[in-house]
């Protein structure tokens, strides 16, 4: 048979079969005594929290800030006449009044969208938006007039 090691002789180091008692730290929780047998312990699950989509959360602010820029121009081209305007001249295309609506409010946006790239920034900035918004009044209205006006352009 084997000799083992006293565990009474400090200088020697313990070996790895040995059991003896470890340091107590203070930082973790006293065990709690538990009786012999099995034991099951069942911690509940935190909840999780669920994640944040926030591109369509983007999305659907820019969704609204678009709405709210357009329908405001929209109701500026409505309130300065630019909408009967634009009636008047779809009244006279008959049947092909959507066509050339779409066609006017293109020529508005791409307007709007050249001269807001082009000139809007030589402007200070604290003026860009305004102007970006009433270059959009044309464009917001046409599609109004056709949306409103032009016969059979929701069918």
């Amino acid at each position: 048979m084997g000799v083992t090691p006293d565990p009474g002789e400090p200088d020697e180091e313990p070996h790895w079969w040995s059991v003896g008692d470890q340091p107590y730290d203070e930082d973790q929780p006293a065990t709690i005594p538990v009786a012999p047998g099995i034991n099951v312990t069942i911690t509940p699950a935190t909840p999780t929290p669920e994640p944040v989509d926030t591109r369509a959360h983007d999305r659907r602010a820019r969704a609204r800030r678009w709405f709210l820029v357009h329908g405001a121009g929209a109701f500026a081209g409505w309130s300065f006449g630019l909408y009967h305007s634009i009636a008047a001249f779809l009244d006279t295309l008959g049947p092909g009044a959507p066509g050339a609506g779409l066609c006017l409010a293109g020529f508005g946006w791409f307007g709007a969208e050249f001269a807001t790239e082009r000139y809007v920034r030589i402007l200070p900035s604290r003026t860009r938006p305004a102007a970006a918004w009433a270059l959009r009044i044309p464009f917001s209205t046409a599609l109004l007039t056709v949306a409103l006006h032009a016969p059979n352009a929701l069918n």
